[in-house]
């Protein structure tokens, strides 16, 4: 199965998903910081990943042409549209406070995350 959908779970993965765990090694190599780039905090009952993706991006850009990332790259407008579309984003433009600062952020939904099958624990094992 992992052969033709790329996981053991079955399911095949979209450059969102593909994306997310890119920026998770991203954080682990320290090329995106925590509480400044992303960071998890609570909405109500939910623990969310909150992304400011518009400022990381072209880190992941540059990151992609530097490893030689074999995933798709999209561009940000069809990253968007494409948040939409996933189970487990939260809001894909939701404010959050770095630092005091009001920034927008894409936010993921940890425990829809989860079972989606997406691996966050790269961004919490910094």
């Amino acid at each position: 199965m992992k052969v033709i959908t790329g996981t053991d779970t079955g399911f095949v993965r979209s450059a969102v998903d593909q994306l997310i765990e890119e920026l998770g090694i991203m954080a682990a190599r320290k090329d995106i910081e925590a509480d400044i780039d992303y960071k998890f905090t609570q909405v109500g009952t939910r623990k969310i990943l909150a992304i400011r993706f518009n400022k990381i991006y072209p880190a992941f850009k540059e990151y992609a042409r530097r490893t030689q990332y074999e995933g798709d790259i999209l561009d940000k407008k069809s990253y968007m549209q494409q948040f939409e579309q996933c189970d487990y984003m939260f809001n894909k433009s939701f404010v959050v406070k770095f630092d005091d600062k009001p920034h927008r952020c894409i936010c993921i939904d940890t425990d829809k995350a989860d079972i989606a099958g997406v691996d966050l624990e790269s961004f919490e094992n910094r």
